[in-house]
């Protein structure tokens, strides 16, 4: 076999590797694979494969405003850590933080909650029951939001 063969031989399978990675690498995206999963998603492991499908649309439907309250929280967490570490202590600035902390995570809470009592609105009884179960019963199989 001439070299110039099979120079373009590895050409072509080295392209066609890169195709193969880039056209995983774009539907794992296009699918939702990347990105903080919908609120909500670990809850509803127990429903069948369509419904948790329809659940996770809807979930994502309000991700990026869950989203952004998320990093409201994790900001406040950090203005938290600041104003407590911080010389000299003034407590009412550590007040302040907290509270805009408490605050912030009461929207999350009544957002993600209007989420959940929509998404168990849908559901037939046993479903809702086994996703009930999913949010509310510590355990192994729960994974909360991170």
């Amino acid at each position: 076999m001439k070299t110039d063969t099979i120079v373009k031989t590895l050409l072509l399978v080295s392209l066609a590797t890169n195709l193969l990675i880039a056209g995983a690498v774009v539907g794992h995206w296009q699918a939702g694979g990347f990105g903080p999963p919908p609120p909500l998603a670990w809850s509803v492991g127990d429903l069948s494969d369509a419904m948790r499908t329809d659940m996770h649309h809807r979930f994502r439907d309000h991700g990026d405003e869950v989203g952004g309250i998320r990093s409201e929280l994790r900001d406040a967490a950090q203005q938290i850590r600041r104003t407590a570490l911080s010389e000299p202590y003034d407590p009412e600035d550590v007040r302040a933080a907290l509270t805009q902390f408490r605050e912030t995570s009461f929207r999350y809470q009544k957002l993600v909650h209007h989420l959940a009592a929509d998404g168990l609105a849908r559901l037939p009884p046993e479903l809702r029951r086994k996703a009930l179960k999913r949010l509310l019963e510590p355990g192994p199989r729960r994974r909360p939001p991170q």
